[in-house]
């Protein structure tokens, strides 16, 4: 239950999500810098072997946290950029709208942006079937329309299958995804993915098997190609192929011959993440001309679906004049034709009201010739604020209903949920020509 909503700080995830660990409950898996220090993976609970995970001791580690996040006390959420203050609603007991399965650290891989807290071997210390049965029959799964599973590399766990039933049958979230670096074939994935019944998501971060094997830790280059190309045969926009940009993968030629495997498997209908190695502050002007040809040459590919998530956006707000420096870099570069332009989009409707759109609006160069017009959503409480304040001005936020009423062009402020977005544009009938697919720096 929840009562009526009130201004304070505090995010998504603290309001709704809950992030499960072998030994912890997390509030979030957001990763940040402060002072040069990464913070982040905010610790809830820590469990031991045998103890009883308590929906009420989880309730009041959330209370506390954004208590002293409101009174302005030190806490593991100071400096996040997702903390906000808004309207939030007061839930009364644990609220789960989203729900995170990391409860193991048991991989295949050793990548080398990774840590032991996801490859190190930990088991889950509860008993995660019974906690499960036991939220879902306490109606605090009721409202959980989300559950994303991570890990560890999720098909591993020798209780996959009866974990994945317990989900199907007793939560049966609208939205399922997998984080799997696709190693091992499931033909439990496999049949949720036939039926567009689950999404997936694999990074590669190479184009060949000697950066596959330096980043990744192990030779397993060719495989996940083959088990990517069975998982895309049927419901390929429900596989998203991420490449994570470290200083090892970001030269053309690395770039290359990985876009001439995703032709090779015939992956090329895929969805695509460009992403960057979470554990660096900061994005040197090299890689991100390397990202802006990676994402070109995916537009040249006529893939159906491209984002960059929030791990480059993040930096390139947080690197000063940045986004400049590269338009001015990129003037004799034939990379300029995929780059928007406010001659060719004066006005842009902002699909997402995220932390991305709060990012693109601000800090980008395009948005400061540009005019949002309006933003569009779904989220329930930012549509009975009604607006959104960006650099001083208020602009309004509409229902996404409202793009039938106008012909303007449309840039889709958001990671994961990218490919939803066109979902949603085709279900809606609007034009797909109305979808920038122009980078927006």
């Amino acid at each position: 239950m929840s009562q009526k909503a009130s201004e304070y700080f505090s995010c998504k995830d603290l309001q709704s999500s809950i992030y499960l660990a072998p030994t912890q409950v997390r509030a979030c898996c957001q990763r940040f810098f402060v002072n040069g220090i990464q913070q982040g993976d905010v610790v809830l609970l820590n469990v031991e072997k045998g103890d009883v995970v308590s929906s009420d001791t989880i309730y009041n580690a959330k209370q506390n946290l954004i208590k002293l996040i409101n009174d302005n006390q030190p806490n593991p959420c100071n400096g996040c950029p997702y903390i906000e203050k808004r309207a939030w609603d007061k839930n009364e007991t644990l609220t789960i709208k989203h729900l995170s399965l990391e409860y193991h650290s048991i991989c295949n891989l050793k990548c080398t942006y990774c840590s032991e807290e996801y490859f190190g071997g930990k088991n889950v210390q509860y008993d995660l079937p019974s906690l499960l049965k036991s939220w879902a029959e306490n109606l605090i799964l009721d409202g959980c329309d989300s559950i994303v599973w991570g890990g560890g590399e999720p098909t591993l766990d020798p209780n996959f299958k009866e974990i994945l039933n317990i989900v199907l049958e007793t939560i049966r979230p609208k939205y399922l995804r997998f984080f799997t670096n696709s190693v091992k074939y499931s033909s439990e994935i496999q049949k949720l993915l036939d039926a567009k019944q689950t999404y997936i998501t694999t990074s590669i971060d190479a184009g060949t098997k000697k950066t596959y094997d330096l980043i990744r830790g192990f030779d397993r280059f060719e495989k996940v190609f083959e088990n990517l190309s069975r998982y895309a045969q049927i419901s390929p926009n429900h596989v998203t192929i991420k490449y994570i940009f470290t200083s090892e993968n970001y030269l053309e030629d690395e770039l290359q011959n990985f876009l001439n495997k995703i032709q090779e498997n015939k992956l090329n209908k895929c969805n695509f993440q460009i992403s960057f190695d979470f554990t660096q502050e900061f994005i040197s002007q090299d890689v991100m001309r390397s990202v802006i040809l990676l994402y070109s040459r995916l537009i040249e590919l006529n893939v159906p679906s491209i984002f960059i998530d929030d791990l480059i956006w993040q930096r390139i707000s947080k690197t000063l004049n940045l986004n400049d420096e590269l338009l001015i870099s990129l003037n004799n570069s034939n990379l300029t034709q995929y780059i928007a332009s406010s001659e060719l989009y004066p006005e842009v409707i902002i699909w997402g009201t995220g932390t991305i759109a709060d990012n693109i609006a601000t800090k980008s160069s395009f948005f400061r010739k540009s005019k949002i017009v309006n933003f569009v959503t779904n989220d329930k409480h930012v549509l009975e604020k009604g607006f959104k304040v960006i650099n001083g001005k208020k602009i309004p936020v509409f229902p996404t209903s409202s793009l039938l009423e106008s012909n303007l062009p449309i840039f889709a402020a958001a990671a994961q949920q990218n490919p939803l977005i066109i979902e949603e544009m085709l279900n809606l009938k609007i034009n797909s020509d109305r979808l920038i697919r122009k980078l927006i720096i």
